[in-house]
């Protein structure tokens, strides 16, 4: 099963071509693809992967140059590729037209909650 799920940008950097924000959420009702969804604390590890446009994964416009796992999220830095897509994104996301990351898990273990919602016990970002 695939999760697609929004997260928010942070910071938008042109001279150093980045882009942080929060991907994942801990504990934290959010809006997937399949409905509400709640990553458990654990349940995602970071792993580096490619920041794709508009979920197209044959339009890459940067990759992972850093994650972090915090208290109740994950946050990364991607790197933004000097192309034209790059560096639209790039500009979208520093005059807040482009606000949020979107990512996409794989989800190999899960729940079910009474109200209807996804918890996501153990996944793989792709």
């Amino acid at each position: 099963m695939k999760l697609t799920t929004p997260m928010t940008i942070t910071a938008a950097d042109s001279n150093a071509r980045t882009i942080t924000g929060r991907i994942v959420a801990f504990e934290e009702v959010a809006n997937a693809s399949t409905g509400k969804v709640v990553f458990a604390k654990g349940s995602v590890v970071p792993t580096d992967v490619k920041l794709n446009l508009e979920h197209d994964r044959t339009r890459p416009i940067g990759k992972t140059l850093s994650m972090s796992v915090n208290e109740d999220s994950i946050d990364a830095t991607f790197k933004i590729a000097n192309t034209t897509a790059g560096s639209d994104a790039l500009e979208e996301a520093m005059a807040g037209l482009r606000d949020g990351f979107s990512i996409e898990l794989a989800v190999d273990e899960y729940t079910m909650e009474k109200d209807g919602t996804m918890r996501v016990l153990a996944g793989e970002m792709t």
